[in-house]
């Protein structure tokens, strides 16, 4: 499985999570909470590819520093 992603951010941080599957054709957003955020790293956890339009290299760094693994994300990730 192929999934886009896309985070948005703020001062405070990451807000909003979005994915992209089925060609593009099923997309969603939502704001981050505990719960969307455990959602959204299930859904890349169960990808093959996790396509980025800019890379995740900020992300993850984020993510890490929230104490969020990503060693399991990096290898995934493929940037168009």
């Amino acid at each position: 499985m192929i999934v886009g992603t896309d985070l948005e951010w703020s001062r405070e941080g990451i807000d909003v999570l979005g994915l992209a599957f089925d060609a593009g054709e099923r997309v969603t957003a939502t704001g981050r909470t505990p719960e969307t955020l455990l959602q959204y790293l299930d859904v890349l956890k169960k990808a093959d590819v996790v396509v980025t339009q800019n890379g995740l290299d900020a992300d993850c760094r984020q993510l890490a520093s929230e104490g969020i693994d990503v060693s399991w994300l990096e290898p995934k990730v493929a940037d168009t």
